[in-house]
């Protein structure tokens, strides 16, 4: 029986379930290399990753266009689960996030929370980050808001570089986040191979807590395996003992807007995260040397020539 005949629109729409299908399939950085194979393919995973963002938005907020709003707004990235389920194939991702995580610099957490308020949320709980999973010497506090069934955890950097509590997190497989308009991922060798690798850093600084063992569990049963740091040398950039950037070849960006392109230089690190870069490197035990350590480290690279420039004029 000879199939049936379809319209242009009926084959286009066709087109684009097939596509959606295969892409619900793939993982983040599959997606991106069939994005580098035409200008057509390219446009369909811009217009994929758009809506998976924007039912994102719609699982917490009433429109689709809030999130990003909101976070762009506050200079402010989502991380933790949500954007570890954000990068990976939904086939094999049984689990789904209960709950957001956004992280927002110290300057801009009030305006982040009148923001929650207008769109019905109440703040449930404030606590520092003393004890809990987000332990770290980077965070100064956590804040929860709920709205009926949702919840949204509101972590506040101590500083205005809203990423350096993410690379002190408990594991590589949760450093990564998303912006309003981009998607990270820290360590893709690993996490795209459902590896991880565990951060020392809190063991090292004295925050690591029972609630990071729990966490730690949670995603082995996730699916990731942990490895040590001489098991992760074949993939590169992963030593623990290597200092990393955000702008260096191990990181994964994609930039919605943009895609397949992706600016990786100061000026659109800046635009992204209102820092010129930021260095981290899990630390511990040097690789092949049983005595030396090297101490765990985050920081950021700033511009500030335009404080100098005042100076200069004052």
């Amino acid at each position: 029986m000879p199939s049936p005949p379809y319209s242009p629109a009926q084959k286009l729409l066709l087109n684009m379930e097939l596509l959606e299908t295969f892409f619900d399939l793939s993982d983040l950085q599959t997606i991106m290399a069939f994005a580098c194979s035409c200008r057509y393919m390219a446009m369909k995973v811009q217009w994929y990753l758009q809506q998976k963002l924007n039912i994102l938005s719609a699982r917490f907020f009433q429109s689709d266009k809030e999130l990003p709003f909101i976070l762009n707004a506050c200079d402010a990235v989502v991380s933790g689960s949500t954007a570890l389920h954000f990068l990976l194939l939904i086939s094999s991702t049984p689990w789904s996030p209960t709950d957001l995580d956004i992280y927002v610099p110290f300057r801009c957490q009030l305006q982040l929370s009148c923001l929650l308020k207008k769109k019905g949320y109440h703040l449930e709980k404030k606590s520092k980050s003393k004890g809990s999973l987000y332990s770290a010497s980077k965070i100064f506090s956590v804040l929860t808001f709920t709205k009926a069934h949702r919840k949204i955890d509101v972590i506040v950097s101590t500083s205005d570089c809203v990423s350096l509590p993410i690379f002190q997190f408990h594991c590589t497989a949760v450093m990564n986040f998303i912006t309003a308009k981009s998607i990270f991922c820290a360590y893709p060798s690993l996490t795209f191979r459902a590896l991880s690798m565990i951060n020392g850093s809190p063991l090292y600084n004295g925050s690591f807590s029972p609630v990071g063992v729990k966490a730690l569990i949670k995603y082995k049963n996730c699916g990731f395996t942990f490895i040590s740091c001489p098991a992760t040398h074949d993939f590169g950039f992963a030593c623990k003992s290597a200092n990393c950037c955000l702008t260096d070849g191990g990181c994964l960006w994609v930039d919605i807007d943009t895609v397949p392109r992706v600016g990786r230089c100061p000026e659109n690190m800046f635009g992204k995260l209102a820092v010129v870069d930021v260095n981290w490197a899990l630390g511990g035990l040097l690789c092949g040397a049983p005595a030396a350590f090297m101490c765990p480290y985050a920081r950021d690279t700033r511009d500030d020539s335009y404080v100098l420039f005042i100076l200069v004029l004052v």
